[in-house]
Parts: C-alpha cells; sequence; structure tokens
C-alpha cells in the first residue's frame, strides 16, 4: 500500500511546491486528484474513489484556502502568524464603552498557512511538554479540590463557611478570612497548661498543678511560685 502512497506523493509534490500567482486552484486539485484516481486504481485494499473522496474532503476544509493563500501572497505566508488576544474595557471617542485587544495578554495564535498544532511541535516541543505536564498537575489538583469540597461542605463540615453564594467554589477571600480566624482560635498546649495553673493559683490549689503541668512549663511554673510566695513573706 505504501508504494501506492509514495507514487502519488512524488507525482504531486512539484505542482504543490510550484504554486504562484498564475495557478489555478481548481486546475490544481483537479489534476491532483484525476492523479489519486490513477495510481490507486490498482489497489486491491483500497477503493480509488474512496482516497480521491478523502482528498476533496480535505481540500475544501483546508487545503483550498492554503492555495490561495500561497497564490495571493507566496509561500512567505508560512511566516504569518494571527494573534488573538485578551479584550479589555476601553472608551471610544463618543465615550461609549468598547472591547479592545489587550495586547499584553495573548490568549492564542494561529498560523495563516501553517497550523498551530504543527508549529508547537515542531518548534515548541519542549515547552509543549512543560506545559502539559503541568496541565496534568493541574487537572489533578481540581479533582482532589473537588473531592475535598465534596467531603468537607456539609452543615457541619470544616468548608461550610469559604463556599461562595452556589456553593460550587471557594474563593480565595473567603479561603484567607477563615484561616485568619483559625489561626486567631489556635492555642499551643503550652498555652493551655499555663492557662490551667494560673486556675489553679486563683483556686488556691497550687499542690495540683505538679500533677498537671508538663516537664517543659514546670520550671517556669516553679519560678513563678517561689517569687510569689517570696514577695508574700516582704509584705
Amino acid at each position: 500500500m505504501q508504494r501506492f502512497v509514495d507514487a502519488w506523493k512524488n507525482k504531486v509534490k512539484q505542482p504543490l511546491l510550484d504554486i504562484n500567482s498564475n495557478t489555478d486552484p481548481k486546475e490544481l486539485i483537479r489534476t491532483v486528484g484525476l492523479g489519486i484516481l490513477h495510481d490507486f486504481e490498482s489497489a486491491q485494499l483500497l477503493n480509488n474513489y474512496d482516497v480521491y473522496d478523502f482528498l476533496l474532503n480535505y481540500w475544501n476544509e483546508k487545503m483550498q484556502d492554503d492555495a490561495y493563500i500561497i497564490k495571493a501572497s507566496g509561500y512567505e505566508a508560512g511566516r504569518e502568524i494571527e494573534y488573538v488576544y485578551a479584550q479589555k474595557k476601553s472608551k471610544d471617542e463618543n465615550g461609549d464603552e468598547i472591547k479592545v485587544d489587550y495586547t499584553s495578554k495573548m490568549k492564542s495564535f494561529e498560523g495563516a498557512l501553517i497550523s498551530r498544532n504543527i508549529i508547537e511541535h515542531e518548534y515548541f516541543e519542549t515547552e509543549l511538554l512543560a506545559l502539559n505536564g503541568l496541565i496534568e498537575k493541574s487537572t489533578a489538583l481540581d479533582s482532589k479540590l473537588d473531592e475535598i469540597r465534596e467531603e468537607e461542605s456539609g452543615d457541619e463540615g470544616l468548608l461550610n463557611e469559604v463556599l461562595n453564594t452556589k456553593g460550587d467554589g471557594m474563593p480565595k477571600a473567603n479561603l484567607n478570612k477563615r484561616i485568619k480566624e483559625l489561626d486567631s482560635k489556635r492555642t499551643s498546649s503550652v498555652t493551655s497548661d499555663i492557662n490551667k495553673l494560673i486556675d489553679l493559683f486563683d483556686a488556691g490549689n497550687t499542690p495540683r498543678w505538679r500533677k498537671s503541668s508538663k516537664p517543659m512549663v514546670s520550671s517556669q511554673i516553679m519560678s513563678l511560685e517561689t517569687r510569689t510566695v517570696h514577695s508574700e513573706k516582704l509584705r
């Protein structure tokens, strides 16, 4: 089968490379199409008219436009890139609000003659692999975030107070606010022990602190008790 493809390819390669301002695209596709019918006529696994139909479909979808672009601008059109920019609000000369291209933020691009897909894989393969890796990580994080949100978004869930009004997202501002609230309530084990000891001192039940306190605060409390007793003797 490959020999049929190679035979046809070698036959049409030069005519496709010789497109110029005098080329008639309709005559070009007629010549290329008749070549397929002839070269695939003896193929046993493929019907030559099926291959011909495939060529015509591709011509109508893409190849026809390329032929007219080359006819008008030459093969240098392969260097032309059409950019798609983000939009920003502005005002026209009458003061009416309009949207204009925000040229500092490019959203996408497309080659006038060569497709973006070919440009990306031919010239930016390394960057494309890195970008696809980041996209995969981002997708995985989104899935994990959705899982956490479903588990913790109930009435008693940890994330109940940070959900948006629709309940399908967690705005960053809500998360930061909730973190600050939790931080303000957070106490360490040492702080908890000291608060218990203060309560015991106030109740006049100082011997019990030796059982309830942890070693790391014992020396501090012993020093505090000694200073308190010494202070009372000086009065």
